[in-house]
C-alpha cells in the first residue's frame, strides 16, 4: 500500500515553532492592543466606568456593572484575563454572564469602582484584559412585561441575596404583593411574584432596581400527547414474579392502572394534587412506552424484559390547574427526594415551549442539574417535538430543560418510511428537536427509534 494511503498517520511536534500563539510564554499574542491604540482604548473604558459611578445609586446595594466582551474574546482563556482585572477580594467579583458576551460584575462600593478604574488606567499592566473588552456600562436587567401574565419570575443579581434579599422582601411586602422564593439550585433562587405588569414595572424602577437581574412572566407548562396507533393487536408479556426488575421513576401526569400497566407499578403514586385534578393520558402513554417499547414498535430494539415504574404525578390536568415553572421544579425535587435511595433513573417527558439559546442555560435545566447532583440520580429528558416540518424541511432547537448538563437527553430517529413520510430510515424524525445546547454542549446525547411523519395540507 502506498505510504500516503496508510490509515494511520503520525504527527510530530515541531522542532522549532515560530507561530505566535496564545499561552506561549515570553511573547505577546497578536490580538493584544499596544501603543497609542491601547492607551486610547483604556482611556475610553475608564471614562465609561466613571459614568457608572455617577448614576443614581442606592447605597444599601452594590454597583452592578456590565462588561461587554469583543466577539473574538469570549473564549474562556481570554475571559480569565478580564475576570482577573475586575475581581478584587472583598470588593468586586464577576457574578454572572448575561448572554454570551457580557460579564456582570458586582462592586460593593464607590471605592471598589475607583480601584477597577485605576487598573483600567494601567494600560500596559492589563493589556490583554483591556484588549478583550468592548465597552463598560451600568447593568440593565432584562424586563419582559405581558398584559396576560399574572405571575412573574424575578431573579436578583447572583450573589445579591446576601445583601439585598431582606430589603427586597420588605419592598414586596410594602407593595402588598403575594410572593414566594423558590430554590432552583444551590446558586439560583427565584422569586415567584403575583403582580400586574404595572406593579412589576414599578418594581423594576424602584429602590431595589439595581439588585434585579431579570423579570419575566413565569413560564407555564403544557403536555402534548403524541398519537400512538398500531394496525394490529399487540400481545403484552406478563410480569415474571420470580425476576428482580429495575425501577424507573416516571415524572409525568400520572399512570392509569390499566390491565397492562398495573402489574408494573411499584406502589401508589406520589403527587401533590388530588385525584380529580390529575389527567393520566400523557403519563400512561409514556409509561406504556417505557415498559412495552419493543412490542409497540414491533421490533426487538431494546431487548428489555420489563421495568417497574414509580408513578410521580408532578403535572396536573392543565385544563383544571395551571402549573408554573417554579411549582413544577418543586414537585420534581420532592418526588426525587422521596425515592432517590431506591430509584436512580427518572424519565421526564415534560417540556416548556421555550427554545434554548447559545448564551445561557435555562433555569429549568439548571434546576434539573442541581436535583441530579443533590440526590445522585439520572434524569432521562426528552429533546422535545415540533410541528414546523409541516411547512417544509426545518429543524427546531431543543426546549428548556433538555439543556440539563447532567441529564441524558434523547432525540428521535425514523425506524420506518412509507410513501408519504419525510425522513429516511435512520435519519432524524421530522418532528424531533435538535441541538446543540448552550455553550456548544452536545444535545441530545442519544437518539432512539421514535417514528416518522408526513404532512398533508399543512397538518402532520
Amino acid at each position: 500500500m502506498p505510504k500516503e494511503l496508510l490509515p494511520i498517520r503520525l504527527f510530530h511536534e515541531r522542532t522549532v515553532d515560530e507561530h505566535r500563539i496564545e499561552g506561549m510564554s515570553g511573547e505577546t499574542p497578536k490580538w493584544v492592543l499596544d501603543g497609542e491604540e491601547l492607551t486610547r482604548h483604556a482611556a475610553g473604558l475608564y471614562a465609561q466606568l466613571i459614568d457608572c459611578a455617577d448614576t443614581d445609586h442606592n447605597d444599601a446595594l452594590c454597583y452592578v456593572v456590565d462588561v461587554r466582551l469583543k466577539d473574538e474574546a469570549t473564549a474562556k482563556s481570554r475571559r480569565k484575563h478580564v475576570a482577573d482585572l475586575l475581581t478584587e477580594k472583598g470588593s468586586s467579583e464577576v457574578v454572572a454572564m448575561a448572554g454570551d458576551r457580557d460579564l456582570v460584575v458586582a462592586v460593593k462600593s464607590k471605592d471598589g469602582l475607583n480601584s477597577i478604574a485605576n487598573r483600567l488606567e494601567d494600560a500596559s499592566g492589563y493589556a490583554q484584559a483591556l484588549s478583550c473588552i468592548e465597552a463598560v456600562s451600568s447593568f440593565e436587567p432584562e424586563i419582559e412585561l405581558s398584559p396576560e401574565a399574572s405571575t412573574y419570575k424575578l431573579k436578583l443579581v447572583p450573589g445579591a441575596e446576601a445583601y439585598a434579599a431582606d430589603l427586597f422582601a420588605r419592598e414586596l411586602d410594602d407593595a402588598n404583593l403575594s410572593w414566594k422564593k423558590r430554590r432552583y439550585a444551590s446558586n439560583l433562587e427565584v422569586y415567584s411574584v403575583q403582580a400586574s405588569q404595572e406593579q412589576v414595572a414599578a418594581l423594576a424602577d424602584g429602590a431595589m432596581a439595581e439588585a434585579v437581574f431579570s423579570i419575566r412572566p413565569m413560564p407555564r407548562y403544557v403536555v402534548v400527547l403524541d398519537e400512538l396507533s398500531t394496525a394490529e393487536p399487540i400481545e403484552f408479556e406478563p410480569r415474571d414474579e420470580g425476576l428482580a426488575y429495575p425501577v424507573v421513576g416516571v415524572l409525568d401526569s400520572g399512570i392509569a392502572k390499566t390491565e397492562q400497566l398495573a402489574q408494573w407499578l411499584t406502589e401508589d403514586r406520589w403527587s401533590p394534587y388530588i385525584e380529580e385534578d390529575i389527567n393520566e393520558a400523557h403519563g400512561t402513554a409514556v409509561a406504556s412506552t417505557v415498559v412495552y417499547e419493543d412490542a409497540l414498535a414491533g421490533s426487538d430494539y431494546v431487548g428489555s424484559n420489563g421495568v417497574l415504574l414509580f408513578d410521580a404525578a408532578v403535572m396536573p390536568d392543565a385544563s383544571k390547574v395551571a402549573v408554573e415553572e417554579d411549582e413544577l421544579v418543586e414537585n420534581i425535587r420532592r418526588a426525587v427526594k422521596l425515592k432517590h435511595e431506591t430509584v436512580k433513573v427518572w424519565n421526564l417527558s415534560l417540556s416548556i415551549a421555550s427554545e434554548v439559546t447559545d448564551g445561557a442555560f435555562s433555569d429549568f435545566g439548571v434546576a434539573l442539574d442541581d436535583i441530579q447532583d443533590t440526590y445522585s440520580v439520572l434524569i432521562l429528558k426528552s429533546a422535545g417535538n415540533h410541528t414546523s416540518f409541516t411547512r417544509g424541511p426545518v429543524s427546531e432547537r431543543i426546549l428548556a430543560g433538555a439543556d440539563s448538563v447532567r441529564a441524558l437527553t434523547v432525540g428521535s430517529v425514523a425506524n420506518n418510511k412509507d410513501a408519504h413520510d419525510i425522513a429516511d430510515i435512520d435519519d432524524p424524525s421530522p418532528f424531533t428537536r435538535v441541538g446543540p445546547g448552550p455553550a456548544c454542549t452536545i444535545k441530545p446525547e442519544v437518539s432512539h427509534y421514535g417514528g416518522n411523519a408526513h404532512a398533508q395540507n399543512g397538518k402532520p
